[in-house]
């Protein structure tokens, strides 16, 4: 999972004849890589900088010991994907 703190990316997916497509910009204060660690698979997107960015990263293993110790911020997060 991945804070951006400074700058900007692109999440990119591909449609079904795997053409590669833009779906939004991200912007310091977002976060992204929590599908794969909420639901337990492979990446769902791929994100690439736009310009110079600043991330940290945080690992499964951090990850659960946080959803552990805050399980209403998990739920959020959970309630979250469900717009994608």
């Amino acid at each position: 999972m991945f804070f951006l703190t400074r700058g900007e990316c692109e999440v990119r997916v591909k449609d079904e004849n795997k053409v590669d497509y833009s779906v939004r910009v991200l912007r310091a204060g977002s976060i992204f890589g929590e599908v794969a660690l909420l639901v337990n698979q492979l990446r769902t997107a791929s994100v690439r900088t736009l310009n110079y960015c600043t991330c940290s990263s945080l690992n499964k293993a951090h990850f659960i010991e946080l959803c552990v110790r805050f399980p209403e911020t998990v739920n959020k997060m959970k309630i979250r994907l469900l717009r994608y």
